[in-house]
């Protein structure tokens, strides 16, 4: 079995400085290190071949230093190396990669039965390279892979993650897999197995040794460009809360609680649809459901599409696949879609990325939006890189902002480097895409009696999804999707010291409103699933308030928490990293506080 781990050297986060006058990323003497989802990428790669025998390379695109990446992964227990070396290359977006590593495998690697890449890029935040190498492949795709069941020579079965679980997968082979961080442990290599390593083969080849025309990679041959970037640097001074007084201290964090969704409520006023538009250029979105009803990362991304579509004097349209309730097409009318598209074919009973994409792909050809908005979902993640590679279209993933410019142009704002930079990006190609992060804008209040035009798109043959669930596991339920629109979230810590703790945190959260998260430590041991996972390989969440408790506040944990408006830390270490993240503290042991807490909203409330 010959398998080919596509990886990326990535600058140490914790390390990563902004110029602003320059207003560029200073790269000079920070760290790089192989992005942790390749890690385990190539970890799982080596074991497939334990265990089947066969080769596994490893591959890259990147400057000269890239090459030190190769050689740790080889140290890992990989065979040989690619890298992919040429200044031409600078600047290539995610498009012109997945095309330049499609080329290199194609070139140099045959025969070959899987491709892994990680799940997400950390220093870009993208996760679209591995979906949109399948689809220039031609090949089934998984996203979130978190374990291999069984691997034969025709077919991968396995787990992977999707927002509120697991679900069971069977995909024939050749395939392209993109590795999730439970997935398996990274190995780790020491000095001498580097040193053996560089005894290895590492070929190094070109653009043009791949025929890749100087035009079509790089800077001049990327659809979607970066227009400005941002430092978010943030800068809070924690305000310590006297601890003597437990009573006093819960009626402040009450009192701050709810100083802090007012003041959000004001800020976050609901989106009032405006009067049905027939005719102009369309902003599309695509809809998905969850658990038998509208998903309202759907519906707030229709909010924000008809505030674009305001200022183009065009028409927000929802793109269903498939048939709609009677209710489904009401509410998409009553929050603002003034066209509903239903992408009709006999096969989109069930959600599949190969069949949503190409569905997707078939509608835009006909009627030409001229910009296609998806859910940053599992799903969304999936299919929208695959629709984007088909059509040859730029696509910028998790954005947080949309904006258009003085000259009509539609940019998106995505964060990097765990948020704490953010970069509008321009689109060359039409329609623009995105993924749109869950959470961002606010849920368009309804209006009654307000009516979408409905049109039916009938398809023609759609290709035979290739993968198949064979069983689901819901062990996140709705707390996962929760979690990325919450406007309260606790974070849980390690230092809670027992699952048995997790009662009165719940009751608490059920309580104020709050969705629970984790911190990896917690979610390793077990007390939650990896959904609800915050942090650098977990979600980035931006919600009103974030109450952390008994949680260490390491920088990986804190990326994850940029966003936030207020951070409240409770910790019994005065000495805990948390609290150089947080706006106010307080040091106690979290279980004298939460009873304490929970009367004091109680008696707040009446």
């Amino acid at each position: 079995m010959r398998i080919v781990v596509c990886i990326k050297q990535v600058p140490e986060v914790s390390e990563i400085r902004f110029d602003p006058e320059r207003r560029t990323i200073v790269r000079e003497g920070v760290k790089n290190v192989v992005n942790p989802f390749d890690r385990r990428a190539v970890t799982q790669a080596v074991e497939l071949k334990r265990r089947r025998g066969g080769e596994v390379v490893v591959l890259t695109m990147g400057p000269p230093q890239a090459r030190e990446a190769l050689y740790e992964c080889l140290a890992m227990g990989a065979d040989w190396g690619i890298h992919v070396c040429d200044p031409v290359l600078a600047g290539s977006d995610t498009l012109v990669t997945a095309k330049v590593l499609v080329r290199a495998i194609e070139r140099l690697v045959p025969e070959v039965d899987l491709i892994f890449c990680g799940k997400h890029s950390v220093d870009a935040e993208t996760g679209q390279v591995g979906p949109e190498m399948a689809e220039l492949l031609g090949w089934p795709n998984v996203c979130g892979l978190t374990s291999v069941e069984e691997l034969r020579e025709d077919a991968l079965r396995g787990y992977r993650e999707v927002d509120d679980g697991l679900e069971l997968i069977e995909c024939p082979l050749p395939a392209v897999v993109t590795a999730a961080e439970r997935l398996i442990r990274p190995t780790k290599v020491g000095e001498r197995d580097l040193e053996a390593a560089r005894d290895k083969s590492i070929r190094t080849v070109t653009a043009a040794e791949l025929g890749l025309d100087p035009m079509e990679v790089g800077f001049s041959g990327s659809p979607t460009q970066v227009h400005e970037i941002r430092w978010l640097e943030v800068s809070r001074h924690v305000q310590f809360l006297e601890n003597g007084d437990l009573e006093r201290a819960a009626r402040e964090i009450v009192r701050i609680i709810k100083q802090a969704r007012l003041s959000s409520e004001k800020e976050r006023a609901p989106v009032t649809p405006r009067p049905v538009r027939r005719s102009g250029p369309e902003i599309w979105v695509t809809v998905e459901r969850k658990h038998g009803r509208l998903r309202e990362a759907s519906l707030e991304i229709l909010g924000e599409a008809a505030r674009l579509a305001e200022c183009l004097h065009g028409q927000a349209c929802a793109v269903v696949f498939g048939d709609a309730k009677t209710s489904e097409l009401e509410e998409l009318g009553e929050r603002g879609a003034d066209r509903i598209y239903f992408l009709q074919n006999e096969r989109m009973w069930e959600y599949s990325g190969e069949l949503w994409s190409h569905a997707l792909a078939e509608a835009i050809r006909r009627m030409q939006p001229v910009a296609v908005l998806c859910p940053s979902t599992a799903e969304g993640r999936e299919y929208a890189p695959r629709t984007a590679a088909q059509l040859g279209l730029g696509l910028t993933g998790d954005c947080i902002g949309l904006e258009v410019s003085e000259d009509g142009e539609i940019l998106q704002w995505k964060p990097a480097f765990g948020g704490g930079i953010i970069a509008s990006i321009a689109t060359r190609t039409r329609p623009v895409m995105a993924t749109v992060r869950p959470g961002i804008f606010p849920l368009p209040e309804r209006i009654p009696g307000r009516r979408a035009h409905v049109e039916e798109v009938s398809l023609r043959e759609m290709p035979t999804p290739r993968v198949h669930v064979l069983e689901k596991k819901e062990d996140a339920g709705e707390a996962g999707i929760a979690l990325e629109r919450a406007r309260i979230v606790i974070g849980v810590g390690a230092g809670i010291g027992t699952p048995e703790a997790l009662p009165l945190i719940e009751d608490l959260a059920q309580r104020i409103g709050a969705a629970v998260g984790a911190s990896r430590k917690a979610v390793d041991l077990g007390w939650f699933p990896r959904q609800q996972q915050i942090g650098l390989t977990g979600k980035a969440i931006g919600p009103d308030v974030y109450l952390a408790i008994a949680l260490r506040g390491n920088l990986n944990h804190t990326v994850g928490i940029r966003r936030a408006k207020v951070v409240i830390a409770i910790n019994a270490d005065p000495n805990a990293d948390i609290f150089q993240f947080a706006d106010y503290g307080l040091v106690a042991d979290y279980r004298a506080v939460l009873p304490v807490l929970i009367r004091a909203w109680e008696i707040d409330r009446s």
